[in-house]
């Protein structure tokens, strides 16, 4: 039997693409399990970093498959990312994504 190799992250196709801001309003109207396990492209702006990933807008937390795109990355910089939803942390409002990749960086 032959198995098809898995798509990479970057081969997936997008169900959102668009800003961090609005997409948090689509989440919360559709709800976090119609998300779940979709890929998305963001852009928005790091508000916060750590040795694994980025925060996005004070609500999305994004692990980086790459840690060291995380050096490249400065904290107020815009970014576009893509990355794969695996939950919504009710108690913090956060929304993790994971196998996060850098598009591109934006000195806006």
């Amino acid at each position: 039997m032959v198995y098809k190799p898995h798509e990479t992250i970057d081969e997936v196709t997008s169900a959102y693409v668009g800003s961090a801001p609005d997409f948090l309003i689509t989440l919360k109207n559709d709800g976090t399990t119609l998300w779940l396990n979709k890929t998305v492209t963001l852009k928005g702006k790091v508000t916060s970093k750590d040795d694994f990933g980025i925060v996005l807008n004070n609500a999305i937390y994004c692990q980086l498959k790459k840690q060291s795109d995380n050096q490249t990355i400065n904290i107020e910089e815009a970014v576009s990312l893509k990355g794969q939803i695996i939950g919504y942390d009710d108690l913090l409002e956060e929304l993790k994504l994971t196998n996060c990749i850098i598009k591109n960086t934006h000195n806006d």
